[in-house]
């Protein structure tokens, strides 16, 4: 690959290599070179914009989770290297919590979460990152309850900037194929309430992994988190921020889609009881197609950061 270093075969090589170096051969060193000086990290918390900031996020979570693993699910993927590639990693990791940090005291338990890390690579390095971790499955698998938990949290948060320098990086939105069936599947959803649609998009036996942890099956399932959320949110309008599908050889089509929602806690849901409070909050999804329908689905969302906007009154 032109302008990478000669070992990487391909982008999904680079990631997965650079990933298992950083983590598990604890190369936090490795950072500074893969790593742009001035990387802006987007997450739903905040964003940061220093690669100094990605190896103390690092060396946080290693402390509190010394074993954690990260184990590469899958990378859908655009670009090449003459103008730079978008990669889309989903990840589970099981570890143990055995350092104090953000969620209290070590507990020494097992947990197993799933992130999914967009990141925008150029010339070996990863210049722009989207980074959204399923924290509410932490805190849960912890023995603690996500809303409590956000509520204490917002008492002692540092505050962090919400906004980043723009233009590093633009988007993709490809509106064809099995890209544009899901795209249209999200905004019919979320935009239009066409919980109908459900039926008509989705597999009767699809699975759908979504944030907290939870695992379902059935279209049941995906219609009980839409309707937790649209309760909770019942102006909820999503837009689409980036948008990619792969076609490999041997694979169902999978589609990455990266979306921001706006909306008012004007309702009880999935969130509580309503309080008028405006959020906004980034999600990423990978979906597999299959003749036309959903077969699988792994939505992400930070539900703390979202119970701490609540908490906090927005913002």
């Amino acid at each position: 690959m032109q302008g990478f270093d000669p070992e990487f075969t391909g982008i999904e090589h680079y990631i997965t290599a650079i990933t298992e170096r950083i983590w598990e051969g604890r190369g936090i060193d490795l950072i500074r070179r893969f790593y742009t000086p001035g990387c802006v990290v987007r997450t739903p918390g905040g964003v940061t914009t220093s690669v100094e900031d990605v190896v103390r996020s690092t060396l946080d979570t290693l402390h509190m989770f010394p074993d954690r693993q990260l184990l590469p699910e899958d990378i859908v993927w655009s670009g090449d290297a003459a103008t730079g590639f978008y990669s889309s990693h989903r990840i589970l990791s099981p570890m143990h919590h055995r350092g104090a940090g953000l969620y209290g005291p070590a507990t020494g338990r097992a947990v197993q979460v799933r992130t999914i890390a967009d990141c925008a690579v150029r010339d070996n390095q990863v210049y722009e990152e989207w980074l959204v971790r399923d924290q509410a499955a932490i805190v849960r698998q912890l023995g603690l309850d996500p809303e409590r938990f956000a509520a204490e949290a917002v008492a002692y948060e540092e505050p962090r900037p919400t906004v980043a320098p723009e233009g590093l990086y633009a988007p993709v939105i490809v509106r064809n194929g099995e890209a544009a069936f899901y795209a249209e599947t999200l905004e019919r959803l979320w935009n239009d309430t066409a919980l109908g649609e459900v039926a008509r998009r989705y597999a009767s036996s699809a699975s759908l992994a979504s944030p907290g942890g939870e695992q379902g099956v059935g279209r049941a399932a995906v219609e009980g988190v839409l309707i937790g959320y649209l309760a909770s949110f019942p102006d909820a309008r999503l837009r689409i921020d980036h948008l990619i599908a792969r076609r490999d050889p041997g694979r169902p089509v999978r589609v990455a889609a990266r979306w921001e929602v706006q909306g008012t806690h004007s309702g009880r849901g999935r969130f509580g009881m309503p309080g008028g409070t405006p959020v906004r909050f980034m999600g990423i999804s990978h979906a597999h197609v299959v003749d036309g329908r959903i077969v699988a689905e792994w939505m992400l969302v930070d539900e703390v950061a979202l119970w701490m906007q609540i908490a906090r009154g927005g913002g």
